[in-house]
């Protein structure tokens, strides 16, 4: 079977998905939580933790490398092996290089071309120059019959909208919204703004990937920040709003069938969005 090797955020993460959809039978190699991601959304990909000793030493610069005889095997087994974790040039690809004599290895920088290339058609073209022909494939639309999901947070702070924007927009709103919440806003916040969230406004903490896809498996349509789940929520077909200022919707807009993109002529902060132009987007994609 072939491999693909990962470590990279979420958002990343999920702009590989038409990649992998395109792919076939295939195990990828990353976080054990966004292995199991991909396992779980796209059919013919077997999850493998990129954290484990065995697969750590494929970094060591010097000594017999010990993956051990069944990554032995499935290294030496492999047709074809996809990295983004190396240069090419590095330890780590000589050591691949090593132990899977007659594969074929393509090496992908998963950092963006410039602004004028999305991020994700950038890997494709990389992958085409090493002889790696894929048919990338979009998710199917989904029309779910629950209601509009709002993910407030991001990685980033700057790429945040103002949560007193969020609160206007979900009080103007004719029926209540699901609102999500991450592990980054849990710590991030302060105590009592995140108490006032999950009390007032029904707001919940999803801990773990697989709560943040059942809370979005029946929505009707989704709307937050340049974040992870915003790529994942586009990514599994939900009629997506994505929100952008500082970061570039040219290079990181999620992929999807359903994308609708507020984003500013030139990156800038948030605060340029107004109330009206996110309640006019969501008259399109109605929660």
């Amino acid at each position: 079977m072939d491999l693909l090797f990962h470590q990279g955020a979420l958002g990343d993460w999920v702009l590989t998905f038409p990649i992998l959809r395109g792919w076939g039978p295939l195990t990828v190699v990353t976080a054990g939580s966004k292995a199991r991601l991909a396992s779980r959304l796209v059919e013919g990909v077997e999850a493998c933790d990129i954290e484990q000793p065995c697969l750590t030493c494929l970094h060591a610069e010097h000594g017999h490398v010990e993956v051990g005889d069944a990554w032995r095997a499935r290294l030496a087994g492999a047709a074809r092996i996809v990295s983004f974790v190396s240069s090419g040039s590095d330890t780590w690809a000589r050591n691949v290089r090593t132990l899977a004599p007659e594969a074929h290895l393509a090496f992908v920088d998963p950092r963006p071309s410039g602004d004028q290339e999305h991020v994700a058609d950038g890997w494709v073209r990389r992958l085409r120059e090493q002889s790696i022909e894929i048919e990338l494939v979009t998710a199917t639309r989904r029309d779910g019959s629950g209601p509009l999901v709002i993910h407030p947070g991001s990685g980033g702070r700057d790429k945040c909208w103002p949560l007193e924007r969020f609160e206007q927009l979900i009080a103007a709103l004719p029926a209540p919204p699901r609102i999500a919440l991450g592990p980054v806003e849990a710590e991030r916040w302060p105590e009592a703004t995140l108490r006032r969230w999950r009390d007032e406004l029904g707001a919940v903490v999803a801990d773990a990937l697989d709560e943040l896809v059942d809370l979005l498996a029946d929505a009707s349509s989704y709307l937050g920040n340049d974040s992870g789940p915003t790529h994942l929520a586009a990514s599994m077909g939900v009629p997506t709003i994505a929100m952008f200022g500082p970061t570039c919707p040219r290079t990181w807009s999620p992929r999807g069938p359903s994308v609708t993109l507020l984003a500013p002529p030139h990156p800038g902060e948030m605060t340029w969005l107004e109330l009206p132009q996110v309640l006019k987007a969501l008259g399109a994609n109605p929660g």
